[in-house]
């Protein structure tokens, strides 16, 4: 199998993405420029993220809450000489823009926390050049023949797949706001679980789970021409919040996670 082969086909809407544009979406278009600008404004937004979970709260005493993070991760970067100069000015601009959230339905709020971390993975691997192509949620074909078309998860798709055929290059990556959810349902027997909506979930995550795990064994065995590849799971997660039974977690199966330190490893990279 080769590289060149595959095809990939958008859902209706939505075209592959290069250089700067990710989302039409008003508010990451400009969560998108202030946060490229600064690692301390990328930093304070994966907090914001990861930790919000709704918008109920005050946007006086929201502010006020945010105020004091801004300070406490001020003085993180600047007692760590490694990190580069933490720009207070860029996260009061952060600040004000997080703060509109609080005007939002819960569910448009939730919708734009589920896609921030899409947001990062998209600008991530964007940012490097116009040879790469960069889907999302693609239906994936080898020539003319859906992949793993007569397995159950054939239906299955994943967020962000990067392709650059003249690197050899081939990354899938799969975007969770956090993994405690996702990490519970593939320890879960759906057999055995009363709620049907739950149910669906669960077999919907196991199903994501052996969607990755093939491509990871097809790329890694049968594509003769990949010279860099990477199929994971992105989190916005920190390593120390994934502890499960005693034992932190940095993949699932075969399936790497990258957790927000990876995130910021890569930000700085760019």
């Amino acid at each position: 199998m080769k590289l060149s082969n595959f095809r990939f086909y958008q859902p209706k809407g939505k075209k592959f993405k290069t250089g700067f544009e990710v989302y039409d979406n008003p508010f990451l278009k400009d969560l998108r420029e202030i946060i490229r600008k600064n690692m301390g404004v990328f930093e304070f937004a994966n907090q914001f993220f990861y930790l919000h979970t709704d918008n109920n709260q005050d946007a006086n005493d929201a502010k006020a809450s945010l105020e004091v993070d801004r300070d406490i991760l001020e003085q993180e970067f600047n007692d760590d000489p490694k990190l580069p100069p933490f720009s207070v000015k860029l996260v009061d601009q952060l600040i004000n823009l997080l703060l509109k959230l609080y005007k939002l339905s819960y569910r448009e709020y939730r919708k734009i926390r589920d896609l921030y971390i899409e947001l990062i993975v998209l600008y991530w691997k964007t940012t490097p050049g116009n040879r790469a192509k960069v889907y999302q949620e693609p239906e994936i074909f080898y020539r003319r023949k859906k992949m793993f078309d007569k397995k159950k998860f054939s239906n299955s798709k994943c967020d962000v797949v990067h392709i650059d055929n003249k690197r050899n290059t081939f990354e899938m990556y799969e975007c969770k706001t956090t993994m405690q959810a996702f990490l519970s349902d593939l320890s879960t027997d759906s057999r055995i679980e009363p709620e049907k909506e739950k149910k669906k979930t669960i077999l919907r995550s196991k199903r994501k789970q052996n969607y990755m795990s093939a491509f990871f064994s097809l790329i890694n065995n049968k594509v003769d021409n990949i010279v860099n590849s990477e199929i994971a799971y992105a989190t916005l997660a920190p390593q120390c919040d994934l502890f499960i039974k005693g034992q932190n977690r940095n993949s699932i199966g075969c399936i790497k996670i990258l957790t927000r330190e990876n995130l910021s490893q890569a930000f700085l990279n760019l």
